[in-house]
């Protein structure tokens, strides 16, 4: 069985959030890269989406890695927001 492979076009996925935004201009962004980005790296797909308002993930050390990783021109102007589950 071969393993599966998924290619990220980070130039679409920019464009998306330009879309977004211009659909939604009064609207904050939050980038959800919980979990590693969902399995697509945190710390790239964070910096391919540098002009997302936030980033939202689920645990204290992906905030920290997000901190760490950012570059030093804009470290500053990364935020992290931890995502809470609400249980029923």
């Amino acid at each position: 069985m071969q393993a599966a492979t998924v290619v990220i076009n980070r130039r679409a996925l920019r464009h998306n959030l330009q879309r977004l935004r211009e659909l939604a201009p009064a609207s904050k962004l939050v980038a959800v890269v919980k979990a590693n980005a969902y399995g697509h790296g945190l710390l790239e797909t964070a910096r391919t989406l540098t002009d997302a308002d936030a980033f939202g993930v689920a645990r204290l050390e992906e905030a920290l890695r997000l901190r760490a990783g950012a570059s030093p021109s804009r470290s500053s102007c990364w935020k992290a927001f931890l995502l809470r589950k609400t249980w029923r």
